[in-house]
């Protein structure tokens, strides 16, 4: 199946699977995701569940907290304030994503949050351009060339900055996608068949959605 049938049955309202178990990895921490919606598609649930896999844990106490790892705690308080106003008010968690990120724009945590949101909401050209900073950040960070074609190849399994960047780079392929960027997304499903062989971050799934075969 083509990629054009594909795209409708895909939501930008799921881009994170139904199960507050779910984690993603930002600069080496262990984030459990708390924005949680009912996936539309199992090819969309599939690549969510496998963007999770490498880092499971589970939620702090208050189910609504959810651990970033070691932030600035005004950072960390505003990115817990806006996981909670997520649910009921999408613009104050997009007000406060962004002041975490204007706070410490050093850290990575308050990107990814931004992205998914923007995702979800369908504010794709804003989402792409909050990953590629993101990206961008974190390369700096892994002493990677902010080039992602000329980032390592075939190399060891990547841990905090650098892993942040090849799955932020996965993620602004499914981005792409959904853009209707076909010719993009692969260029960058080509780069993490060469950085992330192994598909640790779950690039693979993406590919084949790209490819229609899901």
């Amino acid at each position: 199946m083509a990629w054009s049938s594909q795209r409708s049955a895909i939501s930008p309202d799921c881009l994170l699977a139904n199960d507050h178990t779910a984690v993603g990895v930002v600069a080496g921490a262990k984030i459990a995701d708390a924005f949680c919606e009912s996936p539309s598609t199992m090819s969309l649930a599939v690549w969510l569940s496998d963007c999770f896999e490498p880092a499971m844990n589970t939620l702090r106490a208050d189910a609504d907290v959810v651990n970033f790892g070691e932030l600035d705690p005004k950072t960390n308080e505003l990115l817990q304030q806006g996981v909670v106003a997520y649910r009921t008010d999408r613009e104050k968690a997009d007000s406060l994503f962004k002041q975490a990120l204007a706070l410490t724009p050093q850290e990575l945590a308050p990107y990814y949050c931004l992205y998914k949101i923007h995702t979800y909401m369908g504010s794709l050209d804003y989402a792409a351009d909050v990953a590629a900073q993101g990206m961008k950040e974190a390369t700096r960070q892994a002493g990677w060339p902010n080039d992602p074609t000329a980032w390592p190849a075939t190399a060891e399994a990547h841990d905090g900055p650098a892993r942040f960047a090849l799955y932020t780079l996965k993620a602004l392929s499914f981005i792409e996608l959904k853009r209707g960027r076909s010719e993009t997304a692969q260029e960058y499903l080509d780069i993490l068949s060469r950085a992330d062989p192994q598909g640790s971050v779950g690039w693979k799934v993406i590919e084949e959605l790209a490819q229609g075969s899901v």
